[in-house]
Formats: structure tokens, C-alpha cells, sequence
């Protein structure tokens, strides 16, 4: 009959006694996490998701629908069932993902292809918001895998070859704790340079300290519980007191005690030399016989330092990994990077100097083999060499989508509403209602009030600042295609510019203002607009575009269009254009507009005209022909010299392509492929006007 002690003499040696496997083995499990985050990244940018925004802040459980088997599942199917097909694992994985994005890059449209590879031109000057993603994926991934293998470790499922060797060799498990031990000091005070200066130094380290009072506590808990349950020990691993929680909270103290005696500058060279001591203690003098045989030569253990020599002799390689990770810490946290090309430079670097690591480490083997239980420096190099290649590959991976599939650089919460005038709750619920009744089909969010107040609150910027802008060319006539590229197909910005004319005759200076051959003089002689010219002239020179020109109200041409009067306007470096279009506006809104051709329309009368001039302009809008008629001033442009033109310039026009894109993607449940297409610009410009509408009732 087995008792208690047989049960636990067969625990300890399930877990003991064990030589590990290859270093390329326990590499393809770890890099499963990178492929891991690779293949989130390729489902969002593949299926639309955003993780934050798609699900709304509530969705908990459909944020881990994705998360968990994009990011968990596989880590650990490859550090249990699919063990002994981990290749497999790992490039099943991997093709997953790319697969992903050759799906999601057949089906783009033209228009994206275009923007993409504008923005591949522009991707090294592209601004980051999650800066350090990269190092969260470090740090997550390490705990993830701590779980897995402390959970799975007593069970056959985990490969014997994955747990901690006994001497020499590389497991797993092995790789954990080192990987533990550097990840933290990527964060650390002394890597981000959090330390704080001219502060007493005796006070900086009694308040590290005390900080670690925690992880002694937890140490010692251990001890109590293991020692009181007679649980089973793997005394050859720290010792018979010792754990991970005293080696932890040992190295943060001794990191505080040598920033105490030494500048943090200066910590390259104690790394190179307490390298090169404990690799000599080792070898040549004999530490390494007496880690594995004791004082008595027999493996016994005498006294309290005897009983635990591996966990307090492994502390000395421990703080040397500690001590690298600082030092790639300051690399990472110690410049100001903002753009894609720093943090390119960034990833060179890390590859550089773990490629050099890498490198070395065969040759440092042939003085002593990988040991964790020395944590000998071959130990050390293999570690820090494989956190680096780890934080190289998750920067990598965050960043290889960029070009197609972050089309401006987020902007946190309070830059959104930077310069923005509030508006009441009050007439946002009514704003928001009018839409809501309008387009039934649009899909509720949480996110939408913030769209509308965003959107109003940039329909009011732009009047405020319109005044910055100065008309330069006038020209009459259109056609077919320009129109039509413009308005329905191009994707067009609007927002209602005031031509302030009566009050400030430099605010629009005009060169030149024709139809066909004939000039029509509006200027004064120094070039600037004549209020009284351009209100005799303008009024004639619409009726007269209309009635010669195109009657009907539509161009015969390569499709349907209407007749503009287009105002070409410059501010400093950008140009843009002003269209004087004929349009309706009916109620409700319709979804489906189109040109308008009734024959029997009423031109609006000269004194409506004239008021309109006077008190500035509004927003373009093409419906059914059902519904009083009007003119209107639209502001207009192609989507894709918005972007190259535009941003640069005057940032509210970003906020306003943010916003269609944002209500194209989010609000916008299309029934079939053709709904898609329809919801352009067309739908903003709806969402404007209520905004705009609904708030001045």
C-alpha cells in the first residue's frame, strides 16, 4: 500500500532529474506567441474589429471570444497536447494570419489600394499612439506562460523535456524564470529613469525595501504552507528554504543598494564584470562542484546558507540578467520616439544586439553548458538574448499593418475635443433621435454621441475659423465626371464656408472670373473683390451658366451631373475648391440621392440670393426631387487629396474623415454589397446637417 510519503518520493521525482530539450525547440513554443498576436492582429484588420471600439467598452465577453483563442489557446496547446506537433502548430498559426490579410487585400477596393499606397510613402512618418505595446505582449506573455506550465507541470500532459533540468541543459520551465526576472527590469524604475533625483539615497533603498516586503511575505508563505501540507519539493532547484519570490525581492534590493553606490551609467560596465567573476567562480574555482555536491562532497546540506546554496549563489546571475534588462529598458524608454521610422530604428537595434548574443553564446557553451540552476553566464546570454529577439518580433508584429489598416494617428480623448466648443446634452439627444429616425437601420453604440458631439462641434470650429481662407479663381462650368467624382464616387468632404464680402472686402481676392471666353470683371483694381461687382454679377452670372449652358439642369455627357460655379480657394499651402451647386434638401432625408432633373424647377429669386451671400453659405446636400429648392455651398474634395494635402495643414479636416470613416465602419449595417457602396460621404453630410439643424431649433 503506498503511504503519503511513497506519493510524495513519486511526485518529486516526476519533476526531477530531468536534461530539457533543445534551445530550437523551446524557442518555437515561445515564439507561438508571437505568431499568437500576429493572428489577432490579421482577424481585426481582416474583419473590421477594433477591440476597444467595435465591442463598446460592456462587451467583455466578446472581446474574449477573440482574445482567448487568438492568444491563449494557442500557447497553450503547444505547451500540452500539441507538444510533439509544435512545428505544425506554429506555421498552422501563421498561415492562418497571413492567409487573413491576402483575404482582406483581394477584396479591398481601388480606393483603399490607392490610399495604401500613399500611405506605404508615408509610413516611416506615421505618429504612434501604443507606443509600448510591444513590451505589454512581453510581460503578459511571460505571465501567461508561468500560469500554464506551474498549473500543467504536475500533470503527463506537460513533456517531461519542458520542466526545469536537473544540472544542465534547457527546458521550458528553464526559460520562465529568466524570462521573468528580465521582463521585469524592461519596466523598472531604473530603466524608464523613474528614480527620483536628489532624493536622499539611504531613503531610496529603505522604500525598496519595503516595496519588496510583499514578495518576502509571499516567500515565506510558501515555505510555511509547503513545509505544513508536506507538499513535494524540488530541492536541487533553489534549495530547501528558498523560492522565486526571495530571488525576486533579492534582486530589486541589491539593484537599489548599487544605484545607491553607483550612477545608472555606469551600470554597463558592473554587468561586464560580474559576468566575467561568476563565470570564473564557477568554472576554476570550484562553485559549481559545490553547488552540486555541498560542503560535505556527499550533496548534503548543513546549516542554512548550505541548505539553500543554489537559490542564494543563482542571485548573482539573477541580478546580472536584472541588470541587462535595465540597460535594454534605458534603450527603450530613455529617447523620445513618436514616429513608425524611430521605432523601426528601434527594432533594428534589438536585432542587432541579440543577433551579436546569439552569436557569442555557442562559444561561451564550450566553457560551461546553459545551467539554470548556476545561472551561469551562457544561462544569462540566452536569456537576455532571447527577451530582446521576443520584444523585436512583438514590435514587429504591431507595426506590419500599419500602412493599410490605421489610416490617421488616433489622438487621445482630450486632444478630440481640443478647441471644440461644447454642446448641451440636451441637443445632442436631439440630433441624435432625428438620425436614429431617419436611418432605423444604422446600428446603436455608445460610441455615437461622442461621433455627433465631435461632428457639431467641428461644423462650429470651421465657421469660426473660415475667415483664414482666401478665394483666388472663380470658373463656371462642369462636367460629367468631375462632378461625378467629387460628389458621389470621390467621397467629398463639405463644411459651409462664409464669404464674408459685405463686411471685409480682402477676405476673397479674386484674379479671374469666367465662362467659356467671356470675363466677368468683379474685381477692384487691386485684385481684391468688389462687394457691389460681385453682388450685380454673380446672381446673372449663375442664371446665365444655367439657362445657355445647360438648361435642363444636367450635362449630356458621360453621365448624369450638374452645373457648379466653382471657387478656387488658397490658405498658405492648400488649395481647395468651393462648388455652387443646385440642390434640395427634403424631409426625411433620403437614402438613395440622386441629380436632380425636373425641368420645371423655380431658380431661387435674387433676394434669397442675396441673404444667402450675406450670411454665409450651408451644406451641400443632393435628394429625391421632392421638397422645396435651395443653393448651397459645399466645400469639396477628393478623399485622396484630403489626405495628401490636407492633413498637414488644417487638422479639422482629419477630424472630419475620422468621423465618415468611423460612421462607414460602425454604424453602418449594410444588407448586401450595394449598401456599402452608397454609404459615402452623403451620410455625413446628413449627420452634419441634423447636428447642425437640430440644435439651432
Amino acid at each position: 500500500m503506498t503511504t503519503m510519503e511513497d506519493y510524495r518520493d513519486l511526485q518529486e521525482q516526476f519533476v526531477a532529474n530531468h536534461t530539457g530539450t533543445s534551445v530550437l525547440e523551446v524557442s518555437v513554443v515561445l515564439s507561438v506567441s508571437v505568431v499568437s498576436v500576429f493572428l489577432r492582429r490579421a482577424l481585426l484588420f481582416a474583419f473590421h474589429f477594433h477591440a476597444q471600439t467595435s465591442f463598446g467598452q460592456s462587451s467583455v465577453w466578446k472581446i474574449f471570444m477573440i482574445d482567448f483563442p487568438c492568444l491563449v489557446l494557442p500557447t497553450l496547446l503547444s505547451a500540452t497536447t500539441h507538444s510533439e506537433s509544435l512545428y505544425f502548430l506554429f506555421f498552422s498559426v501563421l498561415m492562418v494570419a497571413i492567409g487573413s490579410i491576402v483575404w482582406k487585400c483581394y477584396r479591398i477596393s481601388n480606393l483603399t489600394w490607392k490610399y495604401a499606397k500613399t500611405r506605404v510613402k508615408d509610413f516611416p512618418t506615421i505618429e504612434l499612439d501604443d507606443k509600448f505595446q510591444f513590451i505589454s505582449n512581453c510581460k503578459a506573455y511571460t505571465l501567461i506562460g508561468t500560469a500554464i506550465s506551474i498549473l500543467a507541470v504536475d500533470f503527463t500532459v506537460f513533456p517531461r523535456r519542458f520542466c526545469k533540468t536537473e544540472t544542465y541543459g534547457t527546458g521550458l520551465m528553464d526559460a520562465g524564470v529568466g524570462l521573468f526576472v528580465v521582463s521585469n527590469a524592461l519596466v523598472s524604475p531604473e530603466a524608464r529613469n523613474k528614480m527620483i533625483q536628489g532624493q536622499n539615497r539611504f531613503y531610496q533603498v529603505y522604500k525598496s525595501i519595503l516595496s519588496s516586503l510583499p514578495l518576502l511575505v509571499l516567500g515565506l508563505a510558501r515555505v510555511i504552507t509547503t513545509k505544513g501540507v508536506n507538499y513535494q519539493e524540488h530541492v536541487t532547484e533553489y534549495g530547501t528554504h528558498w523560492n522565486f519570490f526571495f530571488t525576486l525581492a533579492t534582486v530589486k534590493i541589491l539593484a537599489s543598494i548599487l544605484s545607491f553606490l553607483l550612477p545608472i551609467v555606469y551600470w554597463k560596465f558592473v554587468v561586464v564584470l560580474l559576468c566575467i567573476l561568476h563565470q570564473y567562480l564557477l568554472t576554476y574555482r570550484g562553485l559549481s562542484q559545490y553547488i552540486i555536491q555541498g560542503i560535505d562532497g556527499q550533496g548534503g546540506r548543513h546549516g542554512i546558507l548550505d541548505s539553500n546554496r543554489e537559490g542564494i549563489i543563482s542571485n548573482v546571475g539573477y541580478f546580472i540578467m536584472y541588470l541587462f534588462g535595465v540597460e535594454i529598458g534605458r534603450l527603450v524608454f530613455n529617447k523620445e520616439r513618436k514616429t513608425v521610422s524611430d521605432y523601426m530604428n528601434l527594432l533594428a537595434v534589438l536585432f542587432l544586439s541579440a543577433a551579436s548574443l546569439f552569436t557569442v553564446l555557442p562559444y561561451l557553451t564550450q566553457i560551461e553548458p546553459i545551467s539554470r540552476r548556476f545561472t551561469n553566464v551562457p544561462y544569462v546570454i540566452w536569456m537576455v538574448y532571447w527577451n530582446m529577439f521576443t520584444a523585436d518580433d512583438f514590435l514587429f508584429v504591431n507595426r506590419l499593418d500599419l500602412p493599410l489598416s490605421q489610416k490617421f494617428t488616433k489622438q487621445k480623448r482630450k486632444r478630440m475635443a481640443e478647441g471644440f466648443t461644447s454642446v448641451p446634452e440636451m441637443e445632442l439627444q436631439k440630433s441624435l433621435n432625428v438620425f436614429y429616425t431617419s436611418y432605423g437601420h444604422l446600428t446603436r453604440s455608445k460610441v455615437l454621441p461622442e461621433v455627433v458631439e465631435t461632428a457639431y462641434a467641428v461644423l462650429q470650429k470651421i465657421q469660426e475659423t473660415s475667415e483664414m481662407f482666401k478665394g483666388e479663381v472663380v470658373k463656371v462650368g462642369s462636367s460629367a465626371s468631375k462632378v461625378s467624382a467629387m460628389f458621389d464616387d470621390g467621397s467629398d468632404v463639405l463644411f459651409p464656408i462664409s464669404i464674408e464680402a459685405t463686411k471685409d472686402p480682402e477676405f476673397v481676392k479674386f484674379k479671374l472670373m469666367k465662362r467659356c471666353v467671356k470675363k466677368w470683371e468683379i474685381c477692384s483694381d487691386n485684385e481684391y473683390l468688389s462687394p457691389s461687382k460681385f453682388s450685380d454679377k454673380f446672381y446673372d452670372l449663375i442664371k446665365d451658366c444655367l439657362e445657355k449652358m445647360n438648361p435642363d439642369g444636367k450635362i449630356e455627357l458621360e453621365g448624369k451631373g450638374t452645373v457648379a460655379a466653382t471657387l478656387n480657394c488658397c490658405h498658405e499651402k492648400f488649395d481647395f475648391s468651393v462648388d455652387l451647386v443646385p440642390a434640395v434638401r427634403c424631409k426625411p432625408w433620403s437614402t438613395n440621392p440622386y441629380w436632380i432633373q425636373d425641368k420645371t424647377r423655380h431658380w431661387p429669386p435674387r433676394e434669397l440670393l442675396d441673404t444667402i451671400i450675406e450670411r454665409g453659405t450651408e451644406l451641400v446636400s443632393k435628394s429625391s426631387r421632392d421638397g422645396e429648392n435651395n443653393w448651397r455651398l459645399s466645400f469639396s474634395h477628393t478623399e485622396t487629396e484630403l489626405v495628401t494635402s490636407a492633413t498637414s495643414v488644417f487638422p479639422i479636416f482629419v477630424k472630419l474623415l475620422v468621423i465618415w470613416k468611423t460612421l462607414r465602419k460602425l454604424y453602418f449595417s449594410p444588407q448586401s454589397r450595394h449598401c456599402t457602396v452608397i454609404f459615402k460621404s452623403y451620410h455625413l453630410k446628413i449627420l452634419l446637417l441634423h447636428a447642425r439643424d437640430c440644435t439651432r431649433q
